[in-house]
């Protein structure tokens, strides 16, 4: 037997071995996706914006209109990040005055300006 037909013989046994050991993973089913209604108002970005952030937490779209209301009177419509719209609706919110519970949609308390409101806190401990 020549060199090359042992190791010809030797890698196609062990390729047809390592091929049937090796099992398909499971096919996972697609999770159902939660039907939602279309987004029609005016403030459809916002909302956009921050639910694709805040996929865990329940939101109420009275409370986002409400948000970007009083943003664009104060600040005018939003420049930024998807990642900062939802961080400022957050801060603006009573979700960390609430314990941060994500099944409670948070409500809308004051758009969050540190330089405007310095004595408002949303990260304060309210238990001490």
């Amino acid at each position: 037997m020549k060199r090359r037909q042992f190791m010809a013989g030797t890698l196609g046994a062990a390729g047809g071995l390592g091929l049937s050991a090796c099992k398909q993973p499971a096919r996972r089913e697609p999770e159902p996706k939660t039907t939602q209604a279309p987004i029609t108002h005016a403030y459809a970005t916002y909302e956009t914006k921050i639910r694709s952030r805040l996929k865990g937490v329940a939101i109420d779209s009275q409370e986002v209109v409400k948000f970007a209301q009083a943003w664009e009177s104060q600040k005018g419509p939003f420049k930024g990040k998807a990642d900062k719209l939802a961080e400022l609706f957050l801060l603006s919110s009573d979700f960390f005055q609430t314990g941060e519970d994500a099944t409670r949609a948070p409500k809308f308390f004051m758009i969050y300006d540190p330089y405007l409101s310095p004595c408002y806190n949303p990260l304060r401990d309210l238990k001490t």
